[in-house]
């Protein structure tokens, strides 16, 4: 058997000099050259940059200035390195980004060629969770699931069967001469009123606000709190009842609109306080009249 030193010799020679001389392996991450070539890889260049996590100190610093530890992302070195430059790595995100916008698009457009009236409810209900979240999946996949196309169909039968009985319940409403009514609170905005509100017995009538889908209604309800019983809305020439307003309040809605100034004297003398504004009578004209002089001047009654 072949000795250490017969092994040498047949390897390199018997010349000792001209055997390679040992060399410690040098450790990469310990070169004084951070960007010097890695020992697995000559070929790659490592771009160096400081670290925007700990700002190149290293530490991770909370958000009450106290150093916590080592960062996180850099190990403490200060330093992050790459294999690419910033430049080329954000243009590599733009062009990853702009594939991916690319995708969503032809994945929006596929679904809409093929299921028209499930991209259209998706669209319909911005504010429905449900409703978005396979707006997202079709983006995402370009197709929703058997399950999800079942729950979407059963939710568009739902709006249509919903959407039939309101046009059923707004056939039916009474018809209602809103000239007087709506001139009153005409009135009352011109004069200054930024909220203008009526009480008659224990309901308030108020206008809905501009922004909303029933601009121009004027709301009936058992108080202004937001869990008052809702009566029901005027609006379009029609009284369209709500889920609380029972024959009796349907009367009595039916008589203010028709007569303003009438059911305003008359909660007025009933109850010792202003139908326009809701304070109580004090001053023996208003109590005789039922309503406060300036109150009517200003809602025109």
């Amino acid at each position: 058997m072949k000795s250490f030193a017969d092994n040498f010799e047949d390897d390199f020679g018997s010349d000792a000099s001209s055997a390679p001389v040992a060399r410690k392996p040098v450790n990469p991450a310990s070169s004084a050259h951070p960007t010097a070539p890695s020992m697995n890889s000559a070929f790659t260049t490592s771009y160096a940059e400081k670290c925007k996590a700990c700002s190149g100190t290293g530490q991770f610093t909370s958000w009450s200035g106290r150093v916590v530890g080592q960062c996180f992302k850099c190990k403490g070195k200060g330093e992050r390195f790459f294999k690419t430059n910033a430049a080329d790595r954000a243009a590599k995100r733009e062009q990853a980004a702009s594939r991916k916008i690319a995708q969503f698009d032809a994945n929006l457009e596929s679904f809409q060629q093929s299921q028209p009236e499930v991209w259209a409810w998706i669209q319909a209900n911005p504010t429905f969770d449900f409703a978005q979240s396979m707006g997202l999946a079709v983006a995402k996949y370009g197709h929703l699931t058997e399950n999800q196309l079942a729950a979407a169909n059963r939710c568009i039968a739902r709006s249509v069967a919903r959407q039939a009985e309101r046009t059923a319940a707004v056939d039916a409403a009474p018809v209602i001469d809103m000239t007087k009514i709506e001139a009153a609170f005409a009135a009352a905005r011109a004069s200054g009123k930024k909220s203008p509100a009526l009480f008659i017995g224990s309901m308030v009538i108020y206008p809905a606000k501009a922004h909303t889908a029933n601009a121009g209604a004027l709301y009936v309800k058992g108080g202004k709190a937001y869990e008052a019983p809702y009566f029901g809305k005027i609006m379009g020439g029609k009284f369209l009842k709500g889920r609380d307003c029972d024959a009796a309040t349907e009367a009595l809605v039916l008589s203010v609109a028709a007569d303003p100034l009438a059911a305003a004297i008359a909660h007025g003398k009933e109850t010792g306080q202003c139908s326009c504004c809701g304070k109580t009578l004090t001053k023996q004209e208003s109590i005789d009249l039922g309503i406060g002089p300036i109150c009517r001047q200003k809602w025109g009654l």
